[in-house]
């Protein structure tokens, strides 16, 4: 076992033993030199558990370390493409595949693909936006923070459509307003993604 792995491990079992109640770890699919300004994307208290260097845990020894939640940094677009196919080429994608095989939920932090909004074609990026949407169905999915993320909605009508993108983004709450009408079909998508609708009205008692 590398010597960065056996560090982890002794300090995993003393903490056990001695029932000293540690920080909720999170188990990072990078090495720690790859990964910048984490700790602002991160919630607080959390402990992030790095890769090491030529690590070569499998995606079973990883699932059953019982972390609290498993993080992928960065999704790439080629890398993207491929989980949306069911395929892997690399280390880590192929981690993620054979953890999403397994059951296990992967958070994504960020999605190179959303960089090029102002310069790919809208066909190219509304295809990487569907694999977005494929790969969630597979468990992989945008990293949320457990904190409510609120979208405003002042007129027009919301669709399933409209509900499918915002959940992609991240959204989890709706307010809408007095010029602004759900569809039935958009509000039953909204339940089963766990997003929630509010009124303008309804929403300004809650904070009242």
């Amino acid at each position: 076992m590398p010597s960065a792995q056996l560090i982890e491990e002794i300090v995993r079992r003393v903490l056990a033993e001695t029932d000293i109640p540690g920080r909720p770890e999170y188990y990072i699919l990078e090495r720690r030199d790859r990964v910048k300004d984490l700790g602002s994307q991160l919630p607080n208290g959390v402990c992030p558990v790095f890769m090491a260097d030529k690590d070569r845990r499998t995606a079973e020894e990883i699932a059953g370390m019982g972390y609290e939640r498993i993080i992928l940094p960065c999704l790439s677009v080629s890398a993207m493409a491929d989980l949306a196919a069911g395929r892997a080429s690399g280390r880590i994608p192929g981690l993620v595949l054979s953890l999403l095989m397994l059951g296990a939920k992967v958070e994504v932090l960020s999605f190179e693909y959303e960089k090029f909004e102002d310069t790919a074609p809208p066909a190219l990026f509304r295809l990487y936006r569907s694999h977005e949407e494929t790969l969630s169905g597979f468990g992989l999915c945008r990293f949320r923070s457990g904190r409510n993320r609120s979208k405003i909605l002042r007129e027009g009508l919301v669709t399933e459509a409209d509900i499918s993108r915002l959940s992609a983004t991240g959204v989890t709450e709706i307010i809408t307003g007095p010029g602004c009408l759900v569809t039935a079909l958009a509000a039953d998508m909204a339940r089963e993604k766990g997003i929630r609708i509010i009124s303008g009205s309804a929403a300004g008692k809650r904070k009242a």
